[in-house]
């Protein structure tokens, strides 16, 4: 398996690999809507930001097997102090959640292997990277972190559980848990709504 990395740093040139981009999906596990083309070429085009685009492409032949869309910028540290730093593109002001490097499931270590071995060719491009949001469960820490680990670059991970909220575990416990008030709203609300045609249920 000879693998080969191309770097792309045109709108364009990433555009023209939205298909094998959406196929590539298919057989990765990072395929949320935050890592696909539609999103990622949205932002491109309506972003304001300025940006250097900076993905990484893996190929096998003619084939794409890894993907990583990440893009230069420029951040002031205490305002004085202009670094460079490499981010996921699509994910600054917006909601972009779960990050990930795309990588179809055959050629995940080799593939993560060159691409960390084009970003120490370029090194001096950037001072660090950041990456928010990966989802334990679906291994995007781990892929990320072998990534980073294969780059000599130091990592610094934080557990946070975001957008989510504790459930009651029946409608039972949670009629249990709202105030009289909120009760009260719930029956007068059904009220309203029992002459039209709208048709409210509890679901346990």
């Amino acid at each position: 398996m000879a693998l080969t990395a191309t770097i792309i740093t045109s709108v364009e040139a990433l555009r023209s690999i939205k298909d094998e981009w959406n196929a590539l999906l298919e057989r990765a596990d990072g395929d949320t809507l935050f890592m696909t083309p539609a999103w990622t070429l949205t932002w491109l085009q309506v972003s304001t930001e300025p940006f250097d685009l900076f993905t990484i492409a893996v190929y096998d032949d003619a084939k794409l097997v890894g993907l990583v869309p990440f893009y230069l910028a420029s951040l002031h540290i205490l305002r004085f102090k202009r670094v460079r730093c490499l981010r996921i593109t699509a994910d600054l002001n917006t909601s972009s959640e779960y990050q990930d490097i795309v990588v179809d499931r055959a050629y995940e270590d080799a593939a993560i292997h060159l691409m960390a071995r084009t970003l120490i060719e370029h090194r001096h491009l950037f001072s660090f990277v950041w990456v928010p949001f990966t989802d334990v469960q679906r291994g995007a820490t781990d892929r990320f972190e072998q990534l980073f680990r294969l780059t000599n670059l130091r990592t610094r991970f934080r557990p946070f559980s975001f957008y989510t909220a504790e459930l009651p575990r029946s409608k039972a416990a949670f009629d249990a848990s709202l105030s009289p008030k909120q009760r009260n709203n719930i029956r007068r609300y059904k009220k309203r709504l029992a002459p039209s045609s709208v048709r409210l249920e509890d679901l346990a």
